[in-house]
């Protein structure tokens, strides 16, 4: 909440030494976790009394260290994007300079990375770095949340910004389904984990193309193992839908791309905001908006 009330300058600081330390620091205190130390003794002490993680296993360690996206490491980005909402976009030099800088970001992340551990972990390994290996902090592979990493995908992500910014500009109302799209990412991102849920749940993950390896999980049945706490819920009885439920399995993103186009443009007729992005903006808004105080009578 801090970080709301500060400007673009301020902003681009803190995402600028979040990320030379974040990714770090999350390796060292999950080391320490790792070690029995007492960091794990705080770590469990924590966890048994934090309802998230009781109930979802997704409490404040588990957001901040131990999960695919942890904050501590990812948190730079979220920091840049406010950093660039301060801003003047509307500028074609502030584009241009946001392009620019995205462009610097990614070629160092990646080239340099490349320089340092021109073999990274292998490809199978994604998500943050396990504590055993140090050297791959160096690395930039995807979704590591590596400091090369996130000067990389962030870097990328500032070019696209500033080439679609100035596409819409250049194109008219020709982008407008894109952008009624783009201005609902957040509740869109959401529909699209449920509608990965709902196939892995029905057996129909398969059917829309997926690597040979997690087709064949997903139809071991009573034979898949369920030591795995990371393991998708696939059916225990092995079966695929038949009917419309594999039709629209076999055509997810078909299916999905439609009605993102069709959702986003209907519902940005009645309303102005996305459900999610009017929820998340009300929440923020109350906790950074000063409120009254009541004078004892």
């Amino acid at each position: 909440m801090p970080f709301l009330r500060l400007r673009a300058r301020g902003l681009i600081i803190a995402a600028s030494v979040s990320a030379a330390l974040g990714p770090q620091l999350s390796f060292v205190l999950r080391g320490w976790n790792a070690a029995d130390t007492p960091m794990s003794g705080l770590v469990t002490l924590v966890n048994s009394v934090d309802p998230g993680h009781l109930i979802a296993e997704e409490g404040i360690f588990d957001l901040l260290l131990f999960g695919f996206y942890p904050a501590a490491s990812y948190l730079p980005l979220v920091l840049a994007g406010l950093a660039v909402g301060r801003m003047d976009l509307t500028s074609a030099r502030i584009r241009l300079q946001v392009g620019l800088v995205g462009l610097v970001m990614s070629l160092i992340g990646y080239q340099v990375s490349f320089q340092l551990v021109p073999v990274g972990p292998p490809s199978p390994v994604e998500g943050t770095i396990p504590v055993g290996h140090p050297e791959w902090l160096l690395a930039a592979n995807a979704h590591s949340g590596t400091t090369f990493e996130l000067l990389g995908s962030g870097g990328i992500a500032l070019v696209i910004l500033a080439v679609c910014l100035e596409l819409a500009d250049r194109t008219g109302r020709a982008l407008t389904p894109l952008a009624k799209a783009g201005s609902m990412a957040l509740t869109l991102y959401a529909a699209h984990a449920l509608a990965l849920a709902w196939q892995i749940v029905t057996g129909g993950w398969p059917l829309s193309g997926v690597p040979e390896n997690l087709a064949h999980l997903a139809s071991m049945g009573p034979a898949l193992p369920l030591d795995d706490p990371n393991m998708p819920w696939f059916p225990r009885d092995g079966q695929q839908p038949t009917g419309l439920a594999a039709f629209v399995n076999t055509f997810m993103p078909e299916v999905f791309l439609v009605f993102t186009f069709t959702f986003t443009y209907t519902w940005r007729h009645f309303f102005r905001r996305g459900p999610l992005e009017a929820l998340v903006s009300d929440i923020v808004r109350w906790f950074t908006t000063p409120h009254p105080t009541r004078k004892p009578q």
